[in-house]
C-alpha cells in the first residue's frame, strides 16, 4: 500500500519529469518499501525529496546523480522560500540524503560536501547579520545628535568627531575603537579638479577586518567648508588637546557616563566599543529613535547609505571608500583613492 501511495505522490506533481524511464523513483518506492523506519519517517523523507527533485525537473536537472551544483541550488531556493532563515537547512538536506543513500546512490564528493558545507555557512552568517542588522545613521541623523548636545564643549567636541570620522569614512566600530594614537594622524594637502589646494585627513589603521597583515591602511577625508566634516572637527580637537608633543597621545579617550549619560572624557584610557556602543544607543534616544535599532556599526551603514542614495559615486568608487576587500584588489590605480574621498568629501560636505 506504501508504494501504490508513493508512487501515486510521484505521479500528481503535474510536473512534465524530464525523464520518461523514472528510474529513480521506482528505486525510491522499492528503497522505502523495504525501509524499517517509520511510516512518519518515510513520510518526512519521501517529502523532502520530492521537493528537491521537483526543483531539478523544474531547472530540467536530472536529481541523480546528486551534485554540489544541484543540492547547492536547491538550498539556495529553499533558503529564499523560508524569507532567508535557514534554521531548517540541515534537516531538509538530512532527509534528501538518506533518501539519496536509500536508493544505492553516493551522495556528494569530499569537495563538494566542503564547498555545500561553506554555501551553508554563509546563507547562515547572512541570516544572521540580517536579523540583527542596526539601522544606518545617515548624515541627517547625525546632525540632530550632534546639535543637541553642541560640539562646543570638549566632550561634544570628541563625540561629534566620532561620529563624523566613523560615518564619512565608513569605519567600523571596531576600528575607530582601535587605540589610534596621534602618530595615526597625519595631514596632507593636493589640488582639486578646479585646481583649488585641498588639505586631507588621513586616518592610519593598521589592522580592520578584511586587511589583517602587511603595511597599515589609510583612510582619507577632503576637507569641506562643512562644519561637522572630519577635518574641521580633527583641528579643532586637536587644538583642544594639551600640547606636549607626544605622538603616542590617545586620540580618543574613554567616555564616562553618569546616570546613563555621557558626562566626561578620560584620557588615561582609549575609548572602548562597548562605550561608543552605549554613546550612540544614547544619542539616537535623544531624538526620539529606538536605541536597540541602532548601533556603533551604524555610523559606516550611515555612510553607506549617504553615498548609495546621492548617486555622485560609482559603485566600485563606493567600494573604494567602505574598503570591501573584493572590490579593492581590482581597484589599483594610482590616487584612485583620493579621487573617491573628494567625492565623498563632496557628498558630505553638501547641504
Amino acid at each position: 500500500m506504501l508504494t501504490i501511495c508513493l508512487i501515486l505522490l510521484l505521479t500528481s506533481t503535474g510536473i512534465q519529469w524530464k525523464d520518461e524511464s523514472a528510474s529513480w523513483k521506482e528505486q525510491l518506492a522499492a528503497a522505502i518499501e523495504s525501509s524499517q523506519a517509520s511510516r512518519k519517517k518515510i513520510q518526512r523523507m519521501t517529502s523532502s525529496w520530492m521537493s528537491y527533485a521537483t526543483w531539478c525537473m523544474r531547472e530540467e536537472l536530472q536529481p541523480l546523480p546528486a551534485t554540489f551544483a544541484k543540492i547547492g541550488g536547491f538550498v539556495i531556493d529553499f533558503v529564499q522560500k523560508q524569507s532567508g532563515r535557514t534554521s531548517s537547512v540541515g534537516n531538509k538536506l538530512s532527509q534528501v540524503k538518506k533518501a539519496i543513500e536509500q536508493m544505492g546512490q553516493d551522495w556528494l564528493k569530499t569537495k563538494e560536501r566542503l564547498e555545500l558545507k561553506q554555501l551553508i555557512a554563509n546563507l547562515a552568517y547572512d541570516d544572521y547579520v540580517r536579523s540583527n542588522r542596526k539601522k544606518p545613521l545617515t548624515k541627517n541623523r547625525i546632525r540632530s545628535m550632534i546639535s543637541i548636545r553642541g560640539s562646543t564643549s570638549q566632550l561634544g567636541l570628541c563625540i561629534a568627531l566620532l561620529y563624523a570620522l566613523g560615518h564619512d569614512g565608513l569605519l567600523r566600530g571596531g576600528e575607530l575603537t582601535s587605540d589610534l594614537r596621534l602618530f595615526d594622524v597625519e595631514w596632507d594637502e593636493t589640488a582639486d579638479k578646479e585646481g583649488r589646494l585641498r588639505r586631507i585627513l588621513r586616518i592610519k589603521l593598521d589592522r580592520t577586518k578584511t586587511h589583517r597583515a602587511g603595511e597599515p591602511i589609510r583612510v582619507s577625508y577632503f576637507e569641506t567648508y562643512y562644519p561637522y566634516s572630519a577635518p574641521v572637527l580633527m583641528e579643532a580637537w586637536l587644538s583642544s588637546l594639551p600640547q606636549d608633543g607626544s605622538p603616542s597621545r590617545i586620540v580618543f579617550p574613554q567616555i564616562r557616563f553618569l546616570r546613563g549619560k555621557p558626562s566626561s572624557l578620560d584620557f588615561s584610557k582609549s575609548l572602548t566599543y562597548a562605550a561608543l556602543a552605549k554613546l550612540i544607543r544614547h544619542n539616537v534616544n535623544e531624538i526620539g529613535l529606538n536605541p536597540q535599532d541602532f548601533g556603533s556599526h551604524s555610523l559606516r551603514a550611515g555612510g553607506a547609505t549617504d553615498l548609495f542614495v546621492s548617486g555622485i559615486l560609482t559603485l566600485p568608487q563606493i567600494m573604494i571608500v567602505g574598503r570591501w576587500k573584493t572590490v579593492q584588489a581590482a581597484m589599483v590605480y594610482f590616487r584612485a583613492d583620493l579621487e573617491a574621498a573628494e567625492l565623498a568629501g563632496r557628498v558630505f560636505g553638501s547641504c
